[in-house]
Order: structure tokens, then C-alpha cells, then sequence
């Protein structure tokens, strides 16, 4: 033990060296993989590889032009082009977003590259899609204190914690077949050739908050990969991990569950616990660990340090409420770190947590050979899982109003959930859709479920579970909380069916076409 090295926060767990059965089953999960086409496709890198080169040349011409113009000036600025995510993980498949993030001089304004860029882009008859991700809000609880929910405290004093480290204004098209999102970043006074941004913590100085998501997010995924012992090992057990997310209902940071940063950060957590062991060993450890795991104890890959002289907001449970009260720290292992699922709430932790078990559970059969690594990856099938479910229809005349009004509305069927959870001496589950769904009419129309399950309790000496409707006094002081934050054309229709009674319409939409998962 005294001889080996120290990755991450703690010292290694020494294993036996690997078995043959070991690496049996790791060669039956990539086996796995690629029957499931989760595999590195070479086809797909060198496509993406040849449109960051295409990319960072009409990047650099973007700015040459808009200095000359603007300026007057001869020589172009330096700018940079690096990717985060997937790609950077060395983890994407061909339907995974191709992240960029350029960075350029104070002399190149957002507005200006990115209408610089959508002209030199449709030149190519490349459609480009400008957006802007609203400040995401986020809902924070405890479980440490049963006496009181600050999740729902903070809900009812209409008190929605902003994240600090939003995206910027971004830029969506597809190239070769590919979706790029591109963010726009700039950095002054340093030079951008050949940016560090790995090495170089002084470009920290060189940043301010609104430029500062799109660095954070670059070093986030350079230093994940910096930080696990074994990067081959890791990006198999990440690929296998985000299939079973994805298949499971668990991939999704909207609706309080977590995304591919928050996976790569618990699976890297893995690889420094145990540097030696072999993809199987770790995939296995991973769901027998956070199956166990003591929430809200955070999981980091590197120790939190403090910069008093840089104005950034650093994650500290024991000095600050908010972080305390967070449910499920993840933390971002690049300074300032932060914790990366805030969003997740009581009803979505526990939805993992179950998940985490199950998954113990048939890892166990596979070490024993009566499992394989498909059966954890069997769909997760929502809308036979429960007898009540609740629906919110969100609809505006728009889709930018359908946006806004998404980002105003979500505390309150966030706070609905909280108070059924909560409501009378029954004990009521409740389990939020991982899957956003669309109508195809003429309206802009964006619908969440809620599946809600009420615990065993004794009738009349039996052990019985019944599913009861939701309480008329909390759907009124919904209705009238969403009728005091609406708009014109603006609106927000609770309602609730058994599933022995799913209207026609719902049915149409889960089972038939017109589905859109967020992913």
C-alpha cells in the first residue's frame, strides 16, 4: 500500500491482480459494446476531427475580417478552438454533439463573431441556429434535517438558486452530419496560440464570469482525463456507464437527474480508487459502491482549493447553507470547483439510488455467470411502472415563449412533487419522467410526467398499496401560483390519470409518434 500512488482525494484500494475471469467478462463488455455500436467508429472521429480543422480556419478568418473591418487592422489576433465533452473524453458516438469552445481577444465581440460566423457558415449552406441557454435554476434540499425540507422552503419563498456557470450565447449546425454547438469565449491578455488551459491556472486572471463557462467547462474535461490512472480502462467502463444511464432513464440533467460530465466524474472517482483493476472489476465496483454511498457526501477527484484573490464562488458545504443542503454533490474538479448536479432533487436521488441497487444486484449475478452485461441495460419501461400519473402541459405561442416560460414554471411542478411527497400520513413516491415530451400540433407544447406510487400501508388489517389521486387543496394552490406568473399565450395544465385510463392523446404521444427524448 505504502508503495502505491495516490490518485485523486484518497489512497488506492490495492485488489488481487486480475483473473482470468476478470478479464473474461471485461472482453464479454466490450464485446458488448460494440454489438450496441458503442465502440469507437473511426469513420465518425475522422469526420469530426477534419471539422474542428475546417472549423478553427473559418474561425480564424471570422476574426481577421471583423478586426480589419472594425479596426483596421492588418494582423489577426490569435484565436483558439478546443472541444469539451464527449469528444474530449474520447467516449462520443456518432449521435453525440460535437462541443466546441473558441476562444478570442476582447476585440472580437460575442455579437460580432457569431454573425461573422453565420454568414461564413451559409456561405457553405450551413444552417446556423443562435441560442441562449437561460440561467438554469436549481432546486436545493436536505435530508439531513427531518424537521424541515429546505428544498421545499426555499421553493416557497419563491427563492430559485442560480447557477453561476451557464452557458453563454452558443451557435447550432450540423456539418458533415454532425452536430456542432459552438460557444464563444474571450480571454485578455494572455496569448491564444497554443492555449494550456490545463497547465496555465492564470488565465483564471485573464477571464471574467460571463467568459467563464465556456474555460470551465474545456479544463473540466482535460482534467477528468488527466486524473484517471488508466484512460483506456476508463473510457470503456464511461461508455458502457452512459448506455445504461441512457437506457435506464438516469441521463438527463433537466429533469433533476445527471448528464455525461456528472458520469464521467463517478466512473473516474472508480479508476483512481482502484488504478489495477481491469474495465469489468470497475463497472462492477461502481454500482456496489454508489449503491452504498453516503449522500451527501460529495464524490471528488481532486481537493478543493481556495483562490481569495479571484472572485469565483468555490463549492463549501461546512461555511455555506446553500452547498450544504445540496442532496448529491458531484464536484467539478477544476478550480473553482463547484457541484455539478445541483439540480438533482429527494424523488430523483432516490430514483438513482434504486437504480444503483438493481445494478448491484445483476452484478452480482454476472460475476456468478447467470447475468449478462445486457441485463442491466434492459429499458426502462415508465409507464408500466405505476398506476397514477401526473401530467404537465406546458404550451406557449412560441418557441422562444416556450423556453421562458419552462425556466418560470419549473419551480412550481418542482414544489407540487415536494408537497404530494410530503402531503398527509401516506407515504407517497413519486418518480419524474427522464423524458421530455412533445405534441406536434399547432401549438408549442412541451409535456412532463410524474409517476407517483403510494407505499404499502394496513387496511383494515391488510397490507395494501393504493394509488390515490393528488389532493384537490394542492392543485388549486398550483393552478392559482401558475395563473399569477402567466402571460398571454402562455399556460401551464396540470392533470392526472390512472394508467387503466391513459387518454387516447397520451397514448398517441408516448407510444406513437411524435416523441422527443431529451438525451
Amino acid at each position: 500500500m505504502s508503495g502505491a500512488i495516490q490518485w485523486g482525494v484518497t489512497a488506492p484500494r490495492l485488489l488481487d491482480p486480475p483473473t482470468d475471469d476478470d478479464y473474461n467478462r471485461t472482453e464479454q463488455l466490450k464485446q458488448f459494446l460494440d454489438k450496441s455500436h458503442l465502440s469507437m467508429d473511426l469513420t465518425d472521429l475522422s469526420k469530426r476531427q477534419n471539422i474542428l480543422k475546417e472549423l478553427y480556419e473559418v474561425v480564424k478568418t471570422c476574426v481577421k475580417d471583423i478586426v480589419s473591418e472594425k479596426y483596421q487592422l492588418t494582423e489577426a489576433p490569435h484565436v483558439s478552438v478546443l472541444t469539451f465533452g464527449s469528444y474530449q473524453l474520447g467516449v462520443h458516438i456518432p449521435s453525440d454533439d460535437l462541443e466546441i469552445v473558441c476562444f478570442g481577444p476582447p476585440l472580437v465581440e460575442c455579437q460580432d463573431f457569431f454573425k461573422a460566423l453565420h454568414g461564413a457558415l451559409g456561405k457553405n449552406g450551413i444552417f446556423v441556429e443562435v441560442e441562449s441557454l437561460h440561467k438554469e435554476k436549481s432546486l436545493y434540499g436536505s435530508s439531513r434535517k427531518k424537521e424541515e425540507n429546505p428544498e421545499l422552503k426555499a421553493l416557497e419563498n419563491e427563492k430559485a438558486i442560480e447557477f453561476k456557470h451557464s452557458p453563454a450565447d452558443f451557435v447550432k449546425f450540423k456539418q458533415q452530419g454532425i452536430s456542432v454547438v459552438l460557444t464563444y469565449a474571450i480571454i485578455s491578455g494572455v496569448p491564444l496560440e497554443n492555449l494550456n488551459i490545463l497547465k496555465d491556472d492564470g488565465l483564471l486572471y485573464h477571464v471574467d464570469e460571463a467568459n467563464f463557462p465556456g474555460l470551465d467547462r474545456c479544463r473540466v474535461s482535460a482534467l477528468i482525463r488527466f486524473l484517471v490512472p488508466r484512460i483506456e480502462n476508463f473510457q470503456v467502463v464511461l461508455r458502457y456507464i452512459n448506455f445504461w444511464a441512457r437506457k435506464r432513464g438516469l441521463y438527463s440533467n433537466v429533469t433533476g437527474y445527471l448528464r455525461g460530465v456528472h458520469w464521467a466524474v463517478l466512473v473516474a472517482r472508480m479508476c483512481q480508487v482502484y488504478p489495477e483493476a481491469t474495465p469489468s472489476v470497475l463497472a462492477m465496483k461502481f454500482f456496489k459502491i454508489y449503491s452504498q454511498w453516503y449522500w451527501p457526501s460529495p464524490v471528488m477527484l481532486y481537493e478543493i482549493i481556495m483562490k481569495p484573490d479571484l472572485p469565483f464562488d468555490v463549492w463549501d458545504a461546512p461555511n455555506k447553507l446553500d452547498d450544504f443542503s445540496h442532496l448529491m454533490p458531484i464536484i467539478s474538479p477544476a478550480y473553482p470547483a463547484w457541484n455539478l448536479s445541483a439540480c438533482v432533487s429527494e424523488s430523483t436521488r432516490r430514483v438513482m439510488n434504486e437504480e444503483f441497487i438493481r445494478g448491484n444486484e445483476i452484478c452480482k449475478k454476472i460475476k456468478l455467470g447467470e447475468a449478462n452485461w445486457s441485463d442491466l441495460c434492459e429499458p426502462l419501461e415508465f409507464f408500466k411502472l405505476y398506476n397514477l400519473y401526473l401530467q404537465f402541459d406546458i404550451r406557449a405561442k412560441n418557441l422562444e415563449d416556450l423556453k421562458l416560460w419552462k425556466v418560470a414554471v419549473e419551480p412550481l411542478w418542482r414544489k407540487l412533487i415536494i408537497k404530494i411527497e410530503a402531503h398527509g400520513d401516506c407515504i407517497m413516491k413519486c418518480h419524474l419522467c427522464p423524458t421530455e415530451y412533445a405534441y406536434d400540433d399547432a401549438e408549442h407544447h412541451s409535456v412532463i410526467f410524474v409517476g407517483i406510487k403510494r407505499e404499502k400501508t394496513v387496511v383494515s388489517g391488510l397490507m395494501v398499496s393504493i394509488p390515490l389521486p393528488v389532493d384537490n387543496r394542492l392543485v388549486n394552490v398550483f393552478n392559482n401560483e401558475v395563473n399569477a406568473r402567466k402571460e398571454p399565450g402562455m399556460d401551464l395544465v396540470f392533470s392526472q390519470f390512472r394508467i387503466s385510463r391513459m387518454p387516447d392523446s397520451v397514448k398517441q404521444l408516448v407510444f406513437g409518434s411524435g416523441v422527443s427524448q431529451d438525451a
